[in-house]
């Protein structure tokens, strides 16, 4: 191609709102955002017999972020099916179920999950910036239980703002929590992890986990350089653990370490809320 004088074409740049997927794609430089919802029309996720078997909540307002390495890459990005939580897709306010009932989630007939609301869809101001909203409503089987809230993200230049309101779930067996990152750790070649800076200081225990003080706003950086910014007033979890799991085909039992943070929102909420905000590739400074 270069011989015939072709050159690649610019990196798109803007936010792309793409209703019949529930679906909005925000892009800089040669970084990527993305978020995922459900609707009546628009199903969340799928399964075919045991592939996805635990992604009962892929696209219950997923945010997955693609900012890391250079050229860009999932791995380097911090995705990894090795250990992950299915439990945590990143943005996604979910009850902690254990596999088993992730298992037993869908329905019975169907191999994907609908919601019975209509709103749910994302919008491009100018082709540059852009907002996601959505009614999370989701009935999970077989009792059913039913998960509720309101979710939105405004998407701005580097900068999403996440926010949750009226969050609601009717089982009282599991908290409900939504998860800020899960992004996987690999170590160096003398077996060290690379540490976090939480509120300025490097935190790099492996196993580690540390309830943040909810009476003051808490930020950390991850490995892609995306920095996160919690107001106070909110029960948010940082934990750097081995974790254990299952492959997408469930054939195979799968390890690995993570970095996880989360906001708990407690057992049964109602009326419960969020909010927090991303910054991609910014620094400390």
């Amino acid at each position: 191609y270069r011989s015939l004088g072709l050159a690649p074409e610019p990196d798109p740049q803007g936010s792309f709102a793409m209703p019949y997927a529930a679906f909005l794609c925000h892009r800089r430089d040669n970084w990527l955002a993305c978020v995922k919802g459900q609707s009546r029309y628009v199903w969340s996720s799928e399964r075919q017999a045991r592939r996805n078997a635990y992604g009962l909540f892929l696209g219950l307002g997923n945010l997955e972020i693609l900012a890391g390495g250079d050229p860009v890459t999932a791995r380097a990005s911090g995705r990894s099916g090795a250990g992950w939580d299915w439990r945590r897709f990143e943005g996604v306010t979910a009850p902690l179920l254990p596999p088993a009932e992730l298992d037993a989630g869908w329905p019975a007939v169907s191999g994907t999950l609908r919601s019975p609301e209509r709103f749910a869809g994302g919008l491009s101001h100018q082709g540059r910036q852009g907002l996601f909203g959505m009614r999370l409503h989701l009935a999970i089987q077989p009792k059913p239980s039913v998960l509720r809230g309101r979710k939105s993200w405004f998407f701005e230049e580097n900068r999403i703002v996440c926010l949750g309101s009226e969050l609601s779930y009717d089982d009282p067996r599991h908290p409900v929590q939504t998860t800020l990152c899960q992004k996987a750790l690999h170590a160096d070649e003398s077996g060290a992890f690379p540490p976090t800076l939480l509120d300025g200081a490097a935190f790099d225990p492996v196993p580690g986990e540390r309830p943040l003080d909810p009476g003051r706003a808490h930020w950390f950086l991850d490995l892609q350089r995306t920095g996160y910014y919690v107001p106070s007033g909110q029960a948010v979890t940082l934990a750097r653990r081995f974790q254990k799991s299952r492959d997408v085909d469930d054939a195979r039992d799968t390890e690995g370490h993570f970095l996880t943070a989360w906001i708990d929102h407690g057992k049964a909420p109602s009326g419960a809320g969020y909010e927090y905000a991303l910054l991609i590739r910014t620094s400390p400074g």
